[in-house]
């Protein structure tokens, strides 16, 4: 698209700084999967802007204007540079949350211990497990469900050993 064209022209430029920005942009664009950029999105949104993800922007509009009708009138001056404060401490943060992950990231892939890890939510769901929990015991919907899926395989069996005495 149009932003590929974009990135494809500044990738080539005679500024280096510019290509390296490029070569930034795709590593980090490309190099990670979109439900993690969205769960950053998310989180970054509601950490760093104080607002809803879906209010949120990497450049939100705010205008000198939009106060409420009890407060005054704020002069350009003052929130222009209230807003590139802003906006820069935002980048910062951000950069620093980045950092910190790349961080978390390379020590992850370092580790020779990492692909052993496991934890409870890691481990996989055996039959006793209904018993165990107690969400699955909680609500009278929740024991239902227990007994659906615990009879289910029994049902199975009963309908193709039905199904092949009525084919013969």
């Amino acid at each position: 698209g149009l932003l590929g064209a974009i990135v494809a022209a500044l990738r080539v430029s005679p500024s280096r700084i510019v290509r390296r920005a490029m070569d930034v942009y795709i590593t980090v664009f490309q190099g990670t999967p979109l439900l993690v950029q969205l769960l950053l999105w998310y989180y970054g949104c509601i950490a760093l802007e104080k607002v809803h993800p879906l209010q949120g922007g990497y450049l939100r509009r705010k205008y000198r204007k939009d106060r409420r009708p009890s407060m005054p009138m704020e002069s350009p001056v003052i929130f222009h540079f209230r807003y590139m404060a802003d906006l820069l401490l935002k980048h910062f943060k951000l950069a620093r949350q980045i950092w910190r992950f790349g961080l978390f990231r390379y020590q992850l892939k370092r580790d020779p211990e990492a692909t052993r890890y496991t934890d409870l939510a890691l481990t996989p769901v055996v039959e006793d497990d209904f018993d165990a929990f107690e969400m699955f015991s909680i609500t009278p919907a929740a024991k239902s469900a227990v007994m659906k899926v615990r009879h289910q395989p029994e049902v199975r069996v009963e309908e193709i050993s039905a199904g092949a005495k009525s084919d013969k």
